[in-house]
């Protein structure tokens, strides 16, 4: 783009172009440099080499152009000069959360004066509320005077969530902003940054070692998020309602229905209901009708026997032909019930085949 608006036939003047350039890049990157861990001398003459390639695009001057004269005809400062007579640095703080099967941490840090404020919260709030405790734990606790104040974080999706709360936000998002709220009462600008985890940045590392380690240390604070609470009690009560599924007299004889989720499968509501019918073995035969005594007699018409779920599908002759084409798309000979009934191998094809199979018998 700056190569477009600096052609030196038809762009933009110098003038024009410097401010740009000036507003929109170089004090991005002077100011991010001490984020992204380049204000070593290596990281500034790497910024540098930037800063002079786009001095060379306002000025359309050739890359052999000595740099004395560069800076020069811009009359700009180079970025390692302006560097030594600005203000001095904000103070930086880090934070990070760390969560495993037993316990969650938070963790604070202030990288100027090496302080250190860590411990473990109650483990039911997830990583997302860890990480906005652990931003909020930075804030309450070194945001205590007047000063400028930045705060990195690895988790975007704590700043996405804060930087579109509203009241239907997570409260972990609501609790952080109320604390930068009286923040900014007391300090001249807080702003919190996010850095990329794992890229090399120091404050960022080191905030993510200190947080793995205090997952052994002591509970910090009682700080819950209601909807990890509200996610926990879900958990708990689904675990109760399964177990006494497993304790149940049907769970041996109906182990298909461990892997069977309805929202799977896309099926119109008849279709839906033959297979649910079929799965649950409560299709409107004789030996279910005459439990309910809607029937007399609970044998088959045609041969004598108990009509059950497994006589229809696997034995009667009446249905021989709609059988046949079921074992030939099925390819399983000879045919089980409880394999048909187990979606978990081939679910779509079986089920196609399975529903043929109810239609053509013209019974339900």
């Amino acid at each position: 783009m700056i190569k477009c608006l600096t052609a030196p036939r038809w762009g933009a003047n110098a003038s024009n172009l410097l401010r740009i350039c000036n507003a929109c890049i170089t004090q991005s990157i002077e100011y991010g440099a001490h984020t992204v861990g380049m204000t070593n001398k290596t990281g500034y003459a790497a910024l540098k080499i930037i800063q002079n390639n786009i001095l060379r695009f306002v000025f359309g001057l050739p890359r052999w152009t000595p740099l004395p004269i560069l800076y020069k005809i811009s009359n700009e400062i180079n970025m390692q000069l302006r560097k030594s007579v600005s203000g001095p640095n904000h103070p930086d703080y880090g934070s990070d959360a760390s969560k495993n099967e037993n316990s969650t941490a938070i963790v604070a840090i202030n990288c100027f004066s090496d302080v250190v404020i860590k411990g473990t919260i109650h483990n039911i709030n997830s990583v997302f509320s860890g990480e906005g405790f652990a931003i909020t734990l930075a804030v309450t606790s070194f945001v205590k005077e007047n000063g400028d104040y930045l705060i990195l974080t690895d988790k975007l999706s704590n700043l996405t969530a804060l930087k579109y709360f509203n009241f239907h936000s997570p409260k972990s998002s609501l609790f952080l902003a109320r604390a930068i709220f009286n923040a900014l009462k007391i300090c001249s600008s807080l702003e919190l940054i996010y850095t990329p985890a794992h890229a090399g940045i120091a404050e960022n590392e080191r905030a993510d070692f200190l947080a793995k380690q205090a997952l052994t240390s002591p509970n910090i604070c009682d700080w819950i998020s209601p909807e990890d609470a509200r996610l926990a009690c879900f958990k708990i009560t689904r675990k109760i309602q399964y177990m006494e599924w497993e304790n149940s007299k049907y769970y041996d004889k109906y182990r298909w229905l461990n892997d069977f989720y309805f929202k799977k499968f896309n099926l119109s509501r008849r279709k839906e209901v033959l297979i649910f019918l079929l799965i649950s073995r409560t299709l409107p035969i004789n030996a279910n009708l005459h439990k309910c005594r809607l029937m007399d007699s609970q044998n088959c018409i045609h041969c004598q026997v108990p009509e059950t779920c497994e006589h229809v599908v696997l034995s009667c002759p009446k249905y021989e032909t709609a059988r046949d084409s079921l074992r030939a798309k099925l390819g399983c000979i000879p045919l089980s019930l409880d394999w048909i009934c187990d979606f978990s191998v081939k679910g779509c094809h079986k089920i196609k085949a399975i529903l043929a199979f109810i239609v053509s018998s013209g019974r339900f």
